[in-house]
């Protein structure tokens, strides 16, 4: 039992100590002896290491320096003294310098030395898979043209419309998988807690956190135009009751910018609505509130659609022959059994004359295919026009649609050949 406890402990440690890694730099320090030029290459260090605050940086070397002084009275051996000095290192910086290694320590003048260090700090490592192997993506607030806008017999705020909308967005974007969502909704609690990390009962090890907060590659910003679910109620003579049938409308103009260069990498306006039997299958059985928000998620997986096709369009994985099926590389909620994609077989890259931009490369349509089953990270589908053979790994597929709707389209239509 006793064994058994300690390996569950020794585990635990490493899953405490995961979040922290170390890396190692060079910094050059100058002073007026060798000693206060290591201690200025530790501080030039500690000014390279993101999350490490100013006055943490003060703090350490107010006291490297006080420490420096009193040991200095006991010793003019200039090494025993950065031995010294070296052991209070890592406890006055609460193991942020975590050790060093004097490269060079020389006198360049009269009156000044000069101290190149190795140094080793610790990092904050971020938990999970690393946010920098994808783009880093943001979902604004979308702006409103109305002041209020009716749902069903309820009456909601522009603030409340947007929110919900931007909401169901992040959500479909997230699942996706494609981007590190970044959050720009909560920044009121973010401030809160980062007031916190930054006191004084709060160690370096939580400060170097704020270090790690990252900026964005996109955003999405967008201005809702009309978003309605309207109710018509008619009474049947014939049956002698009333029947409720309903309809929705959403305008938007959406933008994907590029943050550091404000360029629109995509524009769309798009005016929708919901034929009558999606309406149905949406309202089926739920209270106005649970079809507001289910309409509403509805016509954000079409927005997220769109923008994940502009920049990650799917792309088969995995194929099977025997089944006649394809793995797609991806799922979770931005994907729904029964919908129909295009196999799109990659030609040859183009380029712009002009700019000698990239266009993409040709796309060839070889097979319709129907999603059988979504799991969180990929999707299974079923080959149902086309054959399997002409499939190969790292084809693209495409939500086939015409006028906004997703239409199957058969494969002797006399447009299936044009590219």
């Amino acid at each position: 039992m006793k064994n058994k406890l300690l390996v569950l402990l020794l585990l635990f440690s490493g899953f405490l100590f995961a979040e922290v890694e170390t890396e190692k730099i060079r910094a050059l320090g100058y002073g007026v002896s060798a000693n206060t030029a290591i201690q200025e290459a530790l501080i030039e260090s500690l000014k390279q290491r993101k999350g490490v605050s100013i006055d943490s940086i003060r703090t350490f070397k107010n006291d490297i320096s006080e420490y420096a002084k009193s040991i200095d009275g006991q010793s003019t051996n200039e090494v025993e003294i950065n031995k010294l000095i070296q052991s209070k290192v890592t406890e006055i910086t609460t193991g942020v310098i975590h050790r060093y290694r004097i490269i060079e320590n020389r006198k360049i003048s009269d009156n000044e030395w000069e101290a190149e260090l190795e140094i080793i700090l610790k990092k904050y490592k971020t938990p999970g898979i690393s946010p920098h192997s994808r783009r880093k993506i943001a979902i604004m607030p979308f702006r409103t043209l109305k002041s209020s806008y009716q749902i069903n017999d309820k009456i909601y705020s522009s603030t409340e419309t947007s929110r919900q909308f931007a909401q169901h967005l992040t959500n479909h974007i997230t699942h996706s998988r494609r981007f590190s969502v970044l959050d720009r909704e909560y920044m009121d609690e973010y401030l809160k807690e980062r007031q916190l990390v930054l006191s004084t009962n709060s160690s370096l090890d939580e400060q170097m956190k704020l270090g790690e907060v990252l900026g964005v590659d996109y955003m999405i910003v967008g201005k809702i135009g009309q978003a309605s679910i309207n109710k018509n109620k008619e009474y049947l003579d014939l049956i002698g009751e009333t029947l409720i049938t309903r309809g929705a409308e959403f305008n938007i103009d959406y933008r994907i910018i590029v943050m550091p260069t404000r360029q629109i990498k995509w524009s769309n306006t798009v005016s929708m609505g919901i034929d009558s039997k999606t309406m149905k299958s949406l309202t089926q059985n739920a209270t106005d509130n649970v079809i507001h928000q289910r309409v509403m998620d509805y016509f954000a997986q079409i927005i997220s659609g769109q923008l994940l096709a502009n920049i990650f369009p799917l792309k088969i994985v995995n194929i099977s022959q025997r089944l006649k099926t394809i793995t797609l590389n991806q799922g979770g909620k931005s994907l729904k059994v029964g919908e129909v994609f295009e196999v799109m077989a990659l030609g040859e890259e183009m380029f712009d004359p002009y700019t000698k931009e990239s266009l993409g490369q040709d796309e060839e349509r070889i097979a319709i295919a129907k999603i059988l089953k979504v799991l969180p990270k990929f999707s299974k589908a079923k080959i149902i026009k086309g054959n399997i053979e002409d499939i190969r790994k790292g084809d693209i597929v495409r939500r086939k649609k015409t006028n906004n709707t997703w239409l199957d389209i058969e494969m002797d239509h006399p447009l299936w050949k044009v590219h």
